[in-house]
């Protein structure tokens, strides 16, 4: 493990890439998306350039090739190598995209200190791509229906974790339509006193208890952008658990999320692991 060294692999609008840096990082950073790549090879020239940053136009996939991507054409977030992942956000455009292993790239860049993989149903490449003897010490990972992330990385030997509300950054539950009033309420009680008293009343308070939802992500010194996946490592939110605990709080947000009118891709959490 080198511990000045970063994985981004889904770089999208380099918001975390940014962050990284600021932290003191040296980033690899990869896109499959050469639109992407232009963009962030033209906003981190200086870091490109003393050596600080390294930018991969590349899919990660089980075999090196040439594979189709979807570009998804209202929200590049997104994209994706599965057309039909692709094309529920919006219509897509399909370009040819060159892939290797995630393997090849750690041999040729070393096993980072953090690793952060969003790449839209290709996640799973990476972490099974990892040596259970040489992993980095912090890894995130998009939670998604498609591979269990949780059990993979316990797998390979990660034994604390954390789910983290990709929108917030705590490991808070997502908001549904009906809860919204009571966020909302909480919110002006914070700025109008004789809220604040009403709402101290038990009966009342009960039915509103404040989450971490509310505060955490304006509580940062560092502003993060539009998209970006927050703090990694210990700066994370909240306490560490076990591998069980995790997947039991992920089946759970599932479940609301299958029984709510939350829009498809409006929510998403991250898992963290370390060991």
């Amino acid at each position: 493990m080198i511990p000045d060294l970063i994985y981004d692999v889904g770089l999208h609008n380099g918001t975390d890439t940014a962050y990284y840096l600021h932290k003191g990082f040296r980033v690899v950073a990869i896109d499959a998306n050469p639109v992407l790549v232009a963009a962030a090879q033209e906003q981190f020239r200086k870091e490109i350039a003393n050596g600080r940053l390294t930018v991969l136009n590349i899919g990660i996939a089980e075999q090196e090739g040439t594979l189709s991507f979807w570009v998804n054409e209202a929200n590049d977030l997104q994209s994706s190598f599965s057309e039909e992942r692709a094309k529920r956000y919006g219509p897509c455009h399909e370009i040819p995209v060159r892939c290797v292993p995630f393997s090849s790239v750690l041999a040729e860049h070393g096993v980072p200190y953090f690793m952060k993989v969003d790449i839209e149903g290709y996640d799973c490449f990476c972490v099974s791509s990892l040596n259970p003897n040489d992993l980095p010490k912090h890894i995130s990972v998009e939670a998604d229906g498609d591979c269990d992330v949780v059990g993979e990385l316990k797998k390979l030997g990660y034994t604390k974790f954390k789910l983290v509300n990709q929108q917030t950054f705590p490991d808070s539950m997502p908001i549904t339509r009906d809860e919204l009033g009571r966020r909302f309420l909480r919110k002006l009680s914070v700025k109008i006193p004789l809220i604040k008293r009403a709402l101290s009343v038990p009966a009342i308070a009960s039915r509103l208890a404040r989450t971490d939802f509310d505060g955490f992500r304006e509580q940062s010194a560092y502003r993060f952008g539009p998209g970006s996946s927050g703090p990694f490592g210990e700066d994370t939110f909240g306490t560490w658990r076990s591998a069980g605990e995790v997947s039991t709080r992920l089946r759970e947000i599932q479940r609301k999320l299958a029984a709510s009118e939350i829009p498809s891709g409006s929510y998403w959490c991250d898992v963290h692991a370390t060991y």
